[in-house]
């Protein structure tokens, strides 16, 4: 807890404004209160994101009570048997629910995150609905991020992607929802400033990094590469170590990006699924983007 609170410390004085307390699974950690109260003396913004399954009213009034700002609970489906079947943990759909209604009822802005699949696809309009009836105050969806178990064949193609985050905006706006799509792409495959969804493009190592629970630093919570330690390392030497450098200008773009227009703003897509497709093709012909 004392290193952790260190840690805070160090990236308050750096001028980092927010922290969002992650994994793994943030309420895991019996000193979650404590840290989340730490950043509120600091002045930094907090939040989680979280599975919600063991956010009772107790632990859920504590960290409303520490000065948590908002808390991000990801729920796959509406529907029990698919939201079990996507986490593999039968029962998590129950306790999800009511771990989001207790963070509601605490007055924190409690947000709720699908991952876009093949799967639960069929369901996320009833799925937006139903979180709006549970009284969250946002909604948001992301693609698959390629780490760990993570296959190709488990997202929908770009064009049915695009057709159900725009009916799902729709709808969430309609049911005074804010809505986020996270989802990062190259633009060439699916174009989220054309479609009203703002800029995307991979922050790692850009305006973000994540920190292990012994320190170390790597380029956000899905990509594994050790940049250094920032309870050992100065911050200095991490920011601009080859590794974040290499990312933080999308080195790992393939030949056929390199050239393209839109790299200003997609910087390539992520690089986690660069690695995964290897992107052997051309993109089609486009057109230069300004930013509205």
């Amino acid at each position: 807890s004392e290193d952790w609170k260190k840690v805070l410390r160090i990236f308050h004085e750096l001028g980092v404004p927010q922290v969002t307390f992650t994994g793994g699974e943030p309420t895991l950690r019996e000193d979650l209160v404590d840290l989340v109260s730490e950043a509120q003396k600091l002045g930094m913004v907090s939040g989680i994101v979280t599975n919600g399954t063991l956010l009772s009213e107790d632990l859920s009034r504590r960290l409303a009570e520490a000065g948590l700002d908002y808390a991000q609970i990801t729920l796959e489906s509406k529907d029990p048997y698919i939201h079990d079947s996507i986490t593999g943990v039968r029962g998590s759909w129950e306790r999800t629910v009511r771990g989001i209604k207790n963070m509601v009822n605490t007055g924190v802005y409690v947000s709720v995150n699908s991952t876009l699949l093949k799967m639960n696809s069929p369901t996320i309009l009833d799925t937006i609905r139903f979180v709006a009836e549970l009284g969250v105050h946002g909604y948001s969806l992301n693609r698959v991020i390629y780490s760990g178990r993570a296959t190709l064949d488990m997202e929908p193609s770009f064009e049915e992607m695009m057709n159900i985050i725009t009916e799902a905006k729709e709808l969430a706006i309609e049911l005074d929802l804010d809505f986020t799509w996270y989802g990062v792409t190259r633009y060439c495959e699916m174009d989220p400033i054309n479609a009203g969804l703002g800029l995307k493009f991979c922050s790692a190592c850009s305006i973000n990094l994540a920190v292990e629970p012994d320190g170390t630093v790597i380029p956000c919570q899905s990509h594994y590469l050790k940049l250094g330690n920032i309870l050992r390392d100065r911050w200095m030497d991490i920011w601009y170590s080859k590794e974040c450098l290499s990312i933080r200008e999308a080195a790992y773009v393939g030949d056929a990006c390199k050239s393209c227009p839109l790299l200003t703003f997609c910087r390539g897509g992520c690089p986690l699924e660069a690695e995964v497709r290897n992107y052997p093709l051309k993109p089609p012909e486009v057109e230069p983007h300004e930013l509205p």
